[in-house]
């Protein structure tokens, strides 16, 4: 797997010294991304993470949460029975919390209602 933390922490080939450049690598990926290539004649196996961190598809939320905090990963694969059918992320772990989080519906709107004077 190739991700940009890849390009960006791998010192072997060379990115270390050209930030700026790869920079622009990725925010124009067509031109400079074949003219990166062509000058520093890496190859993907190069500078790929080999041991990729996965998580099933059937596991639990908690078990890819786990996963990302433990291997400092923002992704995971999803793996089913024929390989990778997917990503997560930690923004779709996010999602699926503030989805799941009940919405709690205040007693009352009305700032008057809040503060009514005592009886007595």
């Amino acid at each position: 797997m190739v991700t940009q933390g890849d390009f960006l922490r791998r010192a072997e080939t060379g990115t270390e010294r050209h930030h700026s450049r790869l920079a622009e690598l990725f925010a124009d990926s067509g031109r400079l991304a074949d003219e990166y290539v062509r000058s520093h004649g890496r190859t993907v196996g190069d500078i790929m993470t080999q041991d990729v961190v996965t998580v099933p598809a059937d596991a639990p939320l908690s078990d890819a949460v786990e996963l990302m905090v433990r291997h400092h990963v923002k992704r995971l694969p999803v793996m089913g029975v024929n390989g990778v059918i997917g990503m997560i992320s930690r923004v779709d772990l996010l999602h699926a919390f503030l989805v799941a989080t009940p919405k709690e519906v205040p007693a009352s709107l009305d700032d008057a209602a809040d503060h009514k004077p005592a009886e007595g």
